[in-house]
């Protein structure tokens, strides 16, 4: 096959292990059989993935198969027909077969992401857990609003941040909050939306496509936020038995917060500790004892209107509880609103301000919270850390 080809079948793989794979399927001429033998694995796993290449192959007008290389913009090949010559046994003369290109942006990220999961299911280091864990307490980790990928420049908006600021920031913030909470025998951690600063590579906000201050693309976004996740739970997983994730939607970030979660769920696969939760859905509810907890990013239903939903969602959760909390996000700063039977309450921000924000006079500050609830008696402590007794810590570790 012609080593130009050859390169643009390996550009369609995403993990080492594809690369791997589609490696020797080329030495083999794409025999399938041969590839198995030679990689001492299964056939059915080999054909899967050359299945899933050589599809990814075909869109850009390359059959890895007979090394056909018919790129033409907007079209996909469906089938081919070759002429021999009878006497030489060498192609004279080839067909190509082509369907007008019809994926869709959501079937690319589809792919995107069955691929890239494939390569992290199971990775997840095994953590030992504590030795003494108290059963009737709960600790929740609500994180309000990170906005990784995000940039500000102090001398606009007060204080720098960007996507390593931001990885710092949470890692330090988590640490902290960790050594002063009681060993919690389960533990929630909340993303309370706007994880991501950025949905995609558009740079701007789903639904009113306002312009965003990003810093880096948004790949590198995605992972790092992705892996900084990863890395807490892990830290979680030190001090608690047991950790529940929920990524909730934001406005940023309504369709990558449950790429992130589908990362999540498939990196720690093999951890029975770790439940993430892969729902669209912008809302979710955990009992605890006598305990309900819900969670919203907050741009959509009130606060006012939030008891009668969690009334109306978990009505027998409802009646058998008796302290019931609402957390949620997206102002930026700190709201409690409590009602008869509820406390709905907001959490401030872990970014920085944005140029928007900063002209705008927002001026809210930033902090992580550790709340502890007794299954009998509900919130019966918090510990609270504040980002800027990190400033100098994240300064040293970012060189910022």
């Amino acid at each position: 096959m012609d080593g130009a080809i050859a390169d643009a079948v390996m550009e369609c793989c995403v993990t080492d292990n594809q690369r791997k794979v589609v490696r020797v399927l080329l030495e083999n001429g794409w025999n399938v059989s041969g590839a198995a033998r030679q990689l001492n694995c299964s056939r059915d796993k080999v054909k899967s993935i050359a299945n899933r290449i050589a599809a990814k192959a075909l869109k850009k007008g390359i059959d890895p198969r007979i090394g056909l290389n018919a790129d033409q913009p907007g079209f996909s090949v469906k089938g081919t027909s070759t002429l021999y010559d009878c006497r030489t046994g060498e192609p004279v003369l080839r067909w190509v077969k082509a369907n007008v290109e019809t994926e869709t942006a959501a079937d690319q990220i589809k792919s995107f992401l069955e691929d890239f999961i494939e390569g992290i299911r199971g990775k997840s280091p095994t953590v030992s857990g504590p030795e003494h864990c108290d059963e009737d307490l709960l600790a929740v980790y609500p994180l309000g609003d990170p906005h990784f990928g995000m940039l500000a420049v102090a001398d606009e908006c007060g204080d720098n941040f960007d996507l390593k600021i931001a990885e710092a920031t949470l890692v330090e913030g988590i640490d902290r909050l960790i050594e002063s909470a009681p060993p919690a025998k389960q533990a929630l951690f909340i993303s309370l939306g706007d994880l991501l600063h950025i949905n995609d590579s558009r740079y701007v906000t789903p639904s009113s496509e306002h312009r965003l201050d990003v810093d880096t693309r948004f790949q590198r976004v995605y992972s790092t936020a992705r892996k900084t996740m990863g890395l807490c739970i892990q830290r979680l997983l030190q001090k608690h038995e047991t950790i529940e994730v929920w990524m909730m939607p934001g406005n940023h970030d309504p369709d990558v917060s449950i790429a992130i979660a589908d990362g999540l769920d498939a990196f720690f696969h093999n951890e029975d500790r770790v439940m993430v939760r892969c729902s669209p859905s912008w809302f979710a509810y955990k009992k605890f004892g006598k305990v309900l907890i819900g969670a919203t990013h907050g741009d959509k239903a009130k606060p006012q209107n939030l008891p009668l939903v969690m009334a109306t969602d978990r009505p027998e959760d409802w009646g058998s509880t008796q302290f019931r909390y609402w957390y949620c996000g997206h102002i930026h700063h700190k709201a409690v609103l409590e009602e008869p039977g509820v406390v709905v309450e907001s959490f401030r921000t872990l970014a920085a301000k944005d140029a928007w924000h900063a002209a705008m006079g927002y001026r809210s500050g930033r902090d992580l919270n550790c709340i502890i609830h007794h299954r009998d008696y509900g919130e019966i402590e918090r510990h609270r850390c504040d980002i800027a007794t990190m400033v100098g810590k994240i300064a040293k570790v970012t060189g910022k």
